[in-house]
């Protein structure tokens, strides 16, 4: 049986031969052989590892003093060793170290770290038991420690399409029962009112919103990555966003509208469910991105309609509201049913109020039902019942505008376009820089008055023609003006005794056309104004669009201040401006790094006329994502202006009238 002394030194040889880290070099089997049993405990716990069957016992206060002590070479030891050790206390000392080595089991009388501790502490080298761990992992080979592996991802089963057509079907099968049982007590109590209870209300709440969950779990079925195309145009061939906006929440919050003020916290407790929800499928379903944008913008719209008490809430809805339908009309900016939202949400202001409505009236899918909500602007102006906080201006605008629109008595029309003309000669240069948006508006409100107001009148039908036109626009009107070569004045209009009412299209547009373009004269006559450029610059790119539709131009032709127009233009500044650019027959697109888009094109985007004035893809670079970062109008912006200006000075001159 081999002695505890011949053990060691196996243990330390065979440490040795397993790439003993350098720093434990120094333990030989002389000197492991001539320790005592407190060192030689030491020594095997550095140099054997432990299982966690057997871990190593909490070291002896007296194992730890020994390195406390000087071990002097050449001095004997005070210390009466153990009996079993004797024949060893004979055996020669370990020599020092050499400098710069560090030696962990060296007490010379002194603490250092040297340079070779790799910034372990003294700690780690003070406790034999984590001496021992550091350096068991050192006396491994790299390619022994075990290395843990972590798992990427948990697996997950492939879903089969029988599977999702297993599901798609259980799903609908439960929406169907739900949705028939939320039709049939909407309209039971929408016909029969009764009191209800609040327990029967928060049912009538919990009813709606499984069904919001059941359209939720159906839309992650059918629109899964995993269906087949078939599967995911389940939702759009069944109009499922139109039966989820209609059964499950439109109904329901204009039972609870009518309720009100008895169920407010019910309606609250059920919008902010039904934005949540919205707000999810947001994430979750962008296939339908433009449908939930809208309910989006919707919902706000009620709550922005519930706060009557709390004025700040109500604007900060209200503006929720305008953000989504103004991302909404970025996606479809055709859409006259966005234009009309944002008119809703402009009150109380009358001329935008105007500007949304009638572009949602000649935009290329019109809103017909903008016809009556326009009527709710319209009479309270007219009917003059009591006395109206809005601006003079303003108000006679929107009267003119109403007469016209109703058909009413032309010597009404007149009588409040003179006063309109009269409070816009001094208003311009009173509001400054807010002319650059007003102006915007009063313009695209007149040109929409030639339509009639409707994409059914003669001039509406006319560009709708040409714009679905495959043929080369600009060689039917170079043809066109080439064979009626007609003076002006053969194509005015004859205008009726101004004591009656409007009777004809004729009529309407003639009126209308003298309104619009007397208001055109009186705004060029502000030469060197940059605020009346916005105004211009919408007025230019009408009359290059209806120079394009020669039927429609022989309408207008008359009314059109040419003269004045031709004088303002040649007053514009034209330095840094390209010459050869400004007599391209391409639109003039900015140069690289400059701002791509001006405040009036997102005004004028969408319009029937305008589709003939923007080349194609022109809003596909559009990054501003606020509204009011577009109205923006930094010092730069007069150049690009200016060139578009001039380019449709030039393109008009071209013409063979």
């Amino acid at each position: 049986m081999s002695s505890p002394a011949t053990t060691a030194a196996a243990l330390c040889t065979e440490s040795r031969k397993s790439h003993v880290a350098p720093e434990a070099d120094y333990l030989s089997a002389d000197a492991t052989s001539s320790a005592s049993p407190e060192q030689r405990s030491v020594v095997n716990h550095r140099a054997e590892p432990y299982s966690s069957a057997s871990p190593p016992e909490t070291p002896r206060l007296e194992d730890l003093q020994l390195r406390d002590r000087s071990l002097t070479p050449g001095k004997s030891r005070k210390r009466q060793l153990p009996q079993e050790s004797a024949a060893a206390a004979s055996a020669p000392i370990r020599p020092r170290p050499q400098p710069n080595v560090f030696t962990p089991n060296y007490d010379d009388g002194t603490h250092r770290v040297f340079a070779g501790a790799r910034k372990h502490t003294a700690y780690d080298f003070d406790s034999p038991v984590a001496s021992m761990s550091v350096l068991e992992k050192r006396s491994k080979p790299t390619n022994e420690i075990p290395v843990n592996k972590l798992t990427l991802q948990p697996e997950t089963r492939q879903i089969t399409e029988e599977q999702l057509i297993n599901e798609v079907r259980t799903i609908y099968a439960g929406l169907v029962l739900v949705e028939r049982k939320c039709v049939e007590i909407d309209r039971q109590q929408a016909n029969n009112p009764s009191t209800l209870t609040n327990e029967q209300w928060q049912a009538l709440t919990a009813l709606h919103r499984t069904l919001l969950h059941e359209h939720h779990d159906f839309f992650l079925a059918s629109q899964h990555p995993s269906a087949s195309p078939a599967l995911q145009r389940l939702a759009s061939r069944y109009a499922m966003p139109a039966r989820m906006w209609r059964h499950a929440i439109h109904s329901f919050l204009e039972l609870l509208r009518h309720r009100l003020p008895e169920v407010l916290d019910h309606m609250l407790a059920f919008i902010y469910t039904a934005y949540s929800m919205m707000a999810l499928l947001l994430e979750s379903v962008p296939s339908f991105e433009d449908t939930w944008i809208e309910c989006l913008g919707d919902l706000a719209r009620y709550k922005m309609a519930v706060e009557e008490s709390d004025l700040r809430d109500r604007e900060v809805w209200a503006g929720v509201a305008r953000y989504w339908y103004n991302k909404a009309a970025d996606k479809s900016p055709m859409v006259g049913r966005i234009q009309h939202h944002l008119a809703v949400l402009a009150r109380p202001n009358i001329l935008l109020q105007l500007f949304f409505y009638s572009k949602s009236l000649i935009c290329v899918h019109p809103f017909p039902n903008t016809k009556d909500s326009i009527l709710l602007l319209f009479s309270p102006c007219l009917e003059q019942k009591e006395p109206l906080h809005h601006p003079p201006l303003m108000l006679s605008f929107v009267r003119a505008h109403g007469v016209l629109f109703n058909k009413q008595s032309i010597l009404s029309f007149l009588e409040y376009g003179y006063e309109f003309i009269s409070f816009l000669e001094t208003q311009i240069g009173r509001v400054g820089s807010k002319w650059r948006e007003q102006g915007i508006y009063f313009a695209s409100a007149n040109f929409v008055s030639l339509f009639e107001y409707d994409l059914g009148s003669f001039i509406g039908k006319a560009f709708v023609e040409t714009t679905n036109s495959p043929v080369n626009i600009s060689e039917v009107k170079d043809s066109y003006y080439t064979q009626h070569s007609t003076p002006a004045s053969k194509l005015s209009l004859h205008r009726v005794s101004h004591s009656g009412h409007f009777q004809t299209s004729v009529e309407v547009i003639s009126y209308a056309s003298c309104f619009a373009f007397h208001t055109l004269a009186l705004v060029l006559k502000h030469i060197g104004d940059k605020n009346v450029l916005p105004h211009v610059h919408v007025s230019l790119a009408f009359l290059w669009s209806l120079a394009l539709v020669p039927e429609a131009m022989s309408y207008a032709q008359s009314e059109i201040p040419w003269q004045a127009l031709v004088t303002f233009l040649n007053t514009l500044n034209t330095q840094g401006l390209n010459e050869s650019r400004l007599k391209s027959q391409s639109f003039p697109m900015p140069e690289s790094g400059m701002k791509c888009h001006l405040p009036e094109d997102f005004s004028m985007r969408g319009l029937i006329w305008s589709q003939l004035y923007y080349p194609p893809g022109f809003f596909n670079f559009s990054t501003l994502e606020d509204d009011e970062e577009r109205s923006l109008e930094p010092p730069s912006i007069t150049a690009p202006r200016t060139e578009r200006c001039l380019w449709i000075g030039h393109r008009l001159a071209s013409v063979s009238w």
